[in-house]
């Protein structure tokens, strides 16, 4: 539910802003709740935080693109489980 994520990360980036991976996954749940804007600030945040981080890259081309869609943000990461959406 990116609605939950989204306030999951805002819990946790007030406690430690400078985290690029929570900055990334608060811009996917902003991606996917179609909060564009927002989610290109937090990606952008992500990318000054990790500027060499490939993924980052990749998605911030992708949210750049006319008419991109909710599925063109991926996002990959290991939580005990690996998680790819």
């Amino acid at each position: 539910d990116p609605e939950r994520v989204k306030q999951d990360s805002m819990s946790r980036l007030s406690r430690k802003p400078g985290d690029w991976r929570e900055n990334q996954v608060l811009a996917w749940a902003n991606w996917k709740l179609g909060r564009k804007d927002e989610s290109r600030a937090a990606l952008k945040r992500a990318l000054e935080l990790n500027p060499s981080e490939k993924e980052l890259q990749e998605n911030w081309q992708a949210t750049q693109k006319p008419g991109a869609k909710p599925d063109d943000f991926k996002i990959s990461m290991r939580v005990g489980v690996s998680f790819t959406d």
